[in-house]
């Protein structure tokens, strides 16, 4: 725990990147329907016109911010914790 506590940064950062990597290659994905049988009426294209991908980076920078705010809120209370194990029983 104080391994993820003390890189909070480079933990956000990585699950941030790892989020928008898969959201932008799921995105890439052509969902249409494809044609088996080629005729000569068919028209090769790419069909890049998802707009989906192109939110990637607001997928990165939310995930991001809100791993890193979560570590630092839950950071004191785990520290709370981890000192009333060290000490014994709480007091009631």
């Amino acid at each position: 725990m104080d391994i993820l506590y003390n890189n909070k940064f480079i933990v956000s950062i990585l699950l941030g990147l790892l989020t928008a990597v898969v959201f932008y290659n799921f995105n890439k994905i052509n969902h249409d329907k494809m044609n088996t049988i080629q005729t000569d009426d068919d028209q090769m294209y790419i069909n890049n016109d998802n707009q989906n991908k192109d939110y990637s980076l607001y997928v990165f920078l939310g995930v991001s911010l809100m791993i890193f705010g979560i570590l630092q809120v839950t950071q004191d209370n785990i520290d709370e914790v981890f000192t009333e194990i060290d000490v014994g029983e709480p007091p009631f």
